[in-house]
């Protein structure tokens, strides 16, 4: 592999690992998470547990529903519905 391509991919320049973990990882969720696009377009949040993150998004058409579950409530979801 490339040296200008192994420096760009490195864990610690994309905030994996290192001193600046939250510093840049942070920032990436935050700027990346797309709860707050979702509700938006007409989600509801619907929870399935106790915890902070034990929750699902669901946008109900005529022919189909869409869900989107959080990584903390995938768990959670999958035990309470398969």
């Amino acid at each position: 592999m490339h040296k200008l391509v192994r420096k760009i991919l490195s864990p610690i320049i994309c905030g994996g690992g290192g001193a600046n973990t939250n510093k840049n990882g942070l920032r990436f969720e935050k700027y990346t998470c797309n709860i707050h696009r979702l509700f938006d377009k007409g989600f509801e949040k619907h929870k399935i547990g106790y915890g902070n993150n034990d929750f699902y998004l669901r946008k109900s058409y005529s022919d189909k529903d869409i869900m989107y579950v959080t990584k903390g409530g995938l768990k959670t979801f999958v035990n309470q519905n398969f």
